[in-house]
């Protein structure tokens, strides 16, 4: 009987707001690691983009999924307010949308979702989804009569 399992989550800022700057990101993922390592699941993958975040996640078959985003949201929004005390940059001082998604991965599907959450940014780390919105048109010429 396998003891483990793997979850991909996915969950958002406060009303889906671009606050996630490049250096709470870095924040962020020093945090989750050592959320994991506290509450002893492992992180395999991880992508933090500035309106939400998508985890990859080995976690024992005890523990539920709602154990696991209260453990992560609500501890990391404690440490990030803990260590940004005077900011308003948050709305109501909320960090993390009261919802998020969460679904179980079967093994052989492992690599694949790995894969995707690894690549939500391009190598300079812009969030694909903006990238092809924002393509240059090669401009017309004009026809001449």
């Amino acid at each position: 009987m396998e003891d483990r399992k793997y979850y991909h989550y996915v969950f958002t800022t406060y009303k889906r707001q671009f606050i996630l700057s490049e250096e709470i990101r870095k924040y962020l993922r020093a945090w989750f690691r050592d959320i994991a390592k506290e509450k002893r699941f492992e992180i395999v993958a991880t992508s933090i983009l500035g309106d939400h975040i998508h985890l990859l996640v080995e976690q024992k078959i005890n523990d539920s999924p709602e154990y696991i985003m209260k453990c992560i949201k609500g501890a990391s929004s404690h440490r990030l307010f803990k260590f940004y005390p005077n900011t308003n940059r948050f709305v109501y001082r909320k960090l993390w949308g009261s919802s998020y998604s969460c679904r179980e991965i079967p093994e052989s599907e492992l690599k694949t979702i790995a894969n995707y959450i690894r690549n939500q940014t391009d190598k300079m780390g812009v969030d694909k989804r903006f990238k092809a919105k924002y393509k240059v048109e090669p401009r017309r010429l004009a026809s001449g009569s």
